[in-house]
């Protein structure tokens, strides 16, 4: 039977035997074994699970409409993205105060990440849009279930 690892609390230490080494509690975490914290997303496959690990972040300049009106607006776009090689899903992003939008993808690899962030930018570039931010990330899957990302 293995026993649960203990709570802790960051940078604390773990250790309170007398001769136990004092180690920092990060580093306790990083070594201790974290799978099967949560169950798999009901969504996906473990073959999927182990693939959507690449993030890509748009932000350009936008005037709108917003809200529900961008909804309406961009609902064919969004049906051509939601059909791209290799995308899991994108959040939608929006902050009409600052007159930015854009989104944050989550694809199967970097390769189909860096394909759709060549053709969009290309695009929008296109429609005359400038200053656009793009990002991309690789997740650190084992941490992300803890914080139960949607993997």
């Amino acid at each position: 039977m293995t026993s649960k690892p203990r709570p802790a609390v960051l940078g604390g230490s773990q250790g309170d035997r007398p001769g136990n080494r004092r180690r920092p509690v990060i580093e306790s975490i990083a070594l201790s074994p974290v799978t099967g914290v949560f169950p798999p997303h009901p969504h996906h496959t473990e073959t999927e699970m182990a693939l959507t690990t690449t993030y890509l972040q748009f932000e350009f300049p936008y005037d709108g409409p917003w809200g529900e009106a961008m909804a309406v607006h961009l609902d064919s776009l969004a049906h051509r993205i939601a059909a791209e090689d290799g995308l899991t899903w994108k959040i939608w992003t929006e902050n009409p105060g600052a007159r930015r939008a854009g989104g944050i993808y989550q694809f199967h690899d970097a390769a189909a990440a860096e394909r759709y962030r060549r053709k969009y930018v290309a695009l929008l570039s296109g429609a005359g849009i400038k200053d656009i931010s793009t990002r991309s990330f690789e997740a650190n899957t084992v941490l992300s279930r803890i914080t139960r990302a949607p993997l």
